[in-house]
């Protein structure tokens, strides 16, 4: 956690998704992804539709599934 400080909240949530997801399925609580992010529950929601814009995740039922795993692994090593 304390490596993923330097990063930006949507490079950190994208290195997350990648290291909790289950067969391309992203399905943590909101609540819990925002704290260990280390961010609020609106901007996570606000990132995550982000997300799904940029055609990396979409959303089903209750997971995210991903969509572009190559552009998440980019940004989840990105610095800016």
């Amino acid at each position: 956690y304390t490596d993923m400080q330097d990063y930006e909240f949507k490079n950190r949530l994208a290195k997350y998704i990648l290291q909790i997801e289950n067969d391309g399925c992203f399905q943590e609580k909101h609540t819990e992804t925002a704290e260990y992010v280390g961010g609020s529950y609106r901007h996570l929601l606000y990132t995550l539709n982000q997300f799904q814009e940029e055609g990396l995740l979409e959303k089903k039922g209750r997971g995210y599934f991903i969509i572009n795993k190559e552009k998440l692994e980019r940004l989840s090593s990105k610095k800016d």
